[in-house]
């Protein structure tokens, strides 16, 4: 269907399937994000969402260095607001990719609390994973140099997006209202965030939404041509020293360069980061010591941890080892606060204990309690 609304061959097939994904407003909850083509609703919608939550809110402002007209720039391109407002329960959406801390842009969560000593927030993902987001940089360059950055939480109020700023994400599910469409591509934009579509739920449709721009269909048409007739022309190269020789050329017209080794030569394969945590907990290390040796931070090493221990390939004594003395100290208190259930969330505990151990020092009590089962 996508495809179709791209090319401009849609018909009434297209808009019957889609028409099919009709739903009302108040039968979409709340953690399904909406998305509107006006600021308008999506201001309102999130504004009448946040200020139901009782819980007290906490603001974070947008930092900037360098030219205003850069920084202007670098605002306008920023999916975060210049100051965020958050409560306990908000939905809210990241806003930059960061594969490595475990989120991406588009990724959907819920506000569960704040670090204690940062104060950056803590969301629960839609697959119950708990992140603390801390601010990131959005940055201009030149020639290496940094000309201008600005930093702030990549999050943003998700009860409700404009299509404009959903762009570049992929979403689960998303409850759109295409009725008000006003400009080429929106309504193909809003249709193309969600993954399948059972996570499409409309709320208002136009034919004008399904419009695309006549000199990007022209464009497109070209694009798709062009990628078929070089498609028809590798497929007809064999494995041969012609092909090999424009492989080498691409790589190097791309800045890349050509490295020879030893057909036979063996390979080395590079350990990851949890294999290198891994080696110095079979070598007995403390938990001191991995950090130091690792140059990481306790709460990345304690992640590491939990990966480990999720793939059977450390022992519940072996974590039960690493655990400081004031933390065992402690186990009785904190194995009470997480309870007796299967369902051990830190949240909860964290707020049971008032705050007195941070969510990683929680984590690591908790993988020494579930191996005690």
């Amino acid at each position: 269907m996508l495809g179709a609304i791209r090319r401009g061959e849609w018909d009434h097939t297209v808009v019957s399937v889609i028409t099919s994904r009709e739903a009302e407003l108040d039968e979409v909850d709340d953690e399904t994000p909406r998305l509107f083509t006006h600021n308008a609703d999506v201001d309102r919608i999130n504004d009448e969402k946040l200020a139901s939550l009782s819980a007290r809110a906490h603001s974070f402002a947008m930092s900037t260095t360098g030219p205003s007209v850069l920084t202007d720039a670098l605002k306008r391109g920023c999916l975060s607001p210049e100051t965020l407002a958050l409560k306990e329960g908000a939905i809210v959406m990241c806003t930059k990719n960061n594969p490595a801390v475990g989120y991406v842009n588009g990724t959907l969560g819920s506000v569960i609390g704040y670090e204690l000593g940062t104060g950056y927030p803590i969301i629960e993902t839609r697959d119950g994973r708990e992140i603390v987001i801390a601010p990131v940089d959005w940055a201009v360059e030149e020639n290496g140099k940094v000309r201008a950055k600005l930093a702030q939480i990549p999050l943003r109020l998700a009860w409700a997006i404009t299509v404009h700023k959903s762009q570049g994400m992929s979403m689960d599910a998303a409850a759109m209202d295409l009725s008000r469409a006003f400009e080429y591509g929106q309504g193909y934009v809003a249709l193309s965030r969600v993954r399948t579509l059972q996570g499409l739920r409309l709320l208002g449709w136009s034919e004008g939404a399904m419009q695309v721009h006549p000199e990007v269909l022209k464009i497109d048409r070209s694009f798709r041509e062009q990628s078929e007739g070089a498609r028809r022309a590798f497929e007809a190269l064999e494995a041969s020293a012609e092909l090999a020789g424009m492989q080498e050329r691409f790589i190097k017209a791309s800045g890349g360069s050509i490295i020879a080794s030893a057909p036979d030569a063996p390979r080395t394969p590079k350990k990851s980061t949890y294999d290198e945590t891994l080696t110095l907990v079979k070598e007995g290390k403390s938990l001191g010591e991995i950090i130091a040796s690792r140059s990481l931070t306790f709460g990345t090493i304690c992640d590491h941890l939990e990966k480990l221990r999720e793939g059977g390939l450390i022992t519940s004594e072996e974590i039960d080892a690493l655990l400081p003395d004031t933390l065992r100290t402690a186990l009785p208190k904190i194995r009470a606060a997480f309870g007796e259930g299967e369902d051990k969330k830190l949240a909860p505990a964290f707020g049971k204990l008032k705050g007195k151990y941070s969510y990683d020092e929680l984590k690591l009590a908790r993988l020494v309690i579930l191996g005690e089962k």
